[in-house]
């Protein structure tokens, strides 16, 4: 194998241990369990993902609990015994001092402070879509940055022929910018497929959940859609009585900035919903 197959191939394995350590932060996410699903040995596991990620596995793992917890604090009103639960540990104290350490207050005083003010309500619409299949690849640094997995994934799509109609631009912003370091924050630029096919190198795939999405469309410049995200988790949702899945939103891009004015593009924010009772 060249060096560069090993690269795609290393890529490909952490690609799959980074989409399983996100979907079960709640489960005990032990270096050997997840060494033995990349197919490493733990010795070189370790290295080889803080080369991959900038950050130990443990360190990663806790992080993103962390800023989890923090999320949950800011736009829900879980307790925070609930909350340090689910986190991983075993009492409030642990908890509060390791949230302390990360964000410099304890958790009651960062929900105290994070209270957005109210804003008018956008249009809001519920949807129901099948599974959508997507070919992405994964960008880490600031979001200003994320021409450069575009690029990355149009160079490897547009051969296969897969840029056609039904190949809509869809974002996955996985990290808050305000509770995220620069160099950890993680976007995918995904595109539609029409079916299942086999990952590639740093070309991943992943299958959005058939379901119930919440739907708001905000005009404007990428670097305002903050401006949407904050009242439509912390105020649209609840006040319409819409509980969100543990999945991170999208944003599916209708036109692209290099040929429109930043005030015209258009971003549909879709939230994944949990299912009516």
């Amino acid at each position: 194998m060249t060096r560069r197959e090993t690269e795609y191939d290393y890529a490909e394995r952490l690609l799959r241990v980074l989409e399983y350590i996100q979907g079960h932060l709640d489960e005990d996410l032990s270096p050997a369990a997840l060494a033995k699903r990349a197919h490493f040995s733990v010795y070189h596991f370790h290295r080889i993902f803080k080369g991959f990620v900038g950050e130990s596995v443990m360190a990663h793992i806790r992080r993103l609990r962390l800023e989890r917890a923090a999320a949950r604090l800011r736009f829900g009103d879980r307790p925070v015994t609930d909350i340090a639960h689910a986190s991983g540990y075993d009492s409030h104290e642990a908890f509060t001092r390791a949230f302390g350490s990360r964000f410099g207050m304890s958790p009651s005083e960062y929900r105290s402070s994070v209270k957005p003010a109210p804003q008018l309500e956008a249009a809001l619409r519920v949807e129901t879509f099948p599974p959508r299949h997507l070919a992405y690849t994964r960008h880490r640094g600031t979001y200003q940055t994320v021409g450069e997995a575009w690029a990355r994934l149009m160079a490897w799509a547009a051969p296969k022929g897969l840029l056609g109609p039904h190949a809509a631009a869809v974002g996955i912003s996985w990290d808050d910018p305000d509770l995220t370091p620069d160099e950890h924050i993680r976007y995918d630029a995904c595109i539609v497929i029409g079916a299942a096919i086999d990952p590639s190198g740093d070309i991943g795939v992943r299958v959005l959940p058939g379901g119930r999405w919440a739907t708001t469309t905000h005009r404007g410049p990428y670097n305002r859609l903050g401006d949407t995200y904050v009242p439509l988790m912390s105020q649209w949702l609840p006040n319409r009585r819409l509980e969100p899945q543990d999945h991170p939103p999208i944003e599916i891009y209708h036109n692209r900035p290099g040929d429109t004015r930043p005030e015209d593009l258009v971003t549909d924010i879709q939230i994944l919903l949990q299912e009516s009772l």
